[in-house]
């Protein structure tokens, strides 16, 4: 199935209700403010998107949001993207997010795909500091890519 915005919204408020959705929008208004595009699964059953930032031609998904009401944390294709490459500093994003969410991330799972309830982000102030998170997360990524591009310029 391919889904979209509107397919996807109205799925996941069936699914799981108004907030879920209202968060879900929320999301999606934030990826196209920020301009990152937006891949969206083409599960038959289950549906998704992820909002994804370009940088120096590599496609990097920040997580995904699903219809069954779940965000999944990309950790595993965080080990991708120096500097999350490093454990020392995905356990740092690990750090950020545990800090404001209720259920906790499991240690564990810094290089897998663990999931969050969509709920968590349904406290404002919850959902701008996830968001936060993620705007530095990008800032991190660019930052180490530019550090990257004139080391290789000097040498």
């Amino acid at each position: 199935m391919n889904w979209n915005a509107k397919r996807f919204l109205k799925e996941l408020q069936k699914n799981c209700g108004t907030n879920h959705a209202i968060i879900a929008r929320d999301i999606l208004k934030w990826s196209i403010e920020n301009q990152f595009d937006i891949t969206f699964g083409k599960g038959n059953i289950d549906g998704s998107f992820a909002p994804c930032f370009v940088y120096n031609g590599k496609n990097h998904p920040l997580f995904s949001v699903k219809t069954y009401g779940k965000i999944e944390l990309n950790f595993q294709y965080y080990t991708k993207y120096p500097p999350f490459d490093r454990e020392e500093k995905r356990i740092e994003l690990w750090r950020e997010l545990n800090g404001i969410l209720d259920e906790q991330i499991p240690i564990k799972k810094i290089d897998k795909l663990p999931k969050i309830p969509i709920l968590e982000l349904e406290n404002e102030q919850i959902f701008k500091e996830f968001i936060g998170i993620f705007e530095w997360f990008v800032q991190e990524i660019k930052t180490r890519s530019s550090n990257i591009k004139v080391s290789e310029e000097v040498d």
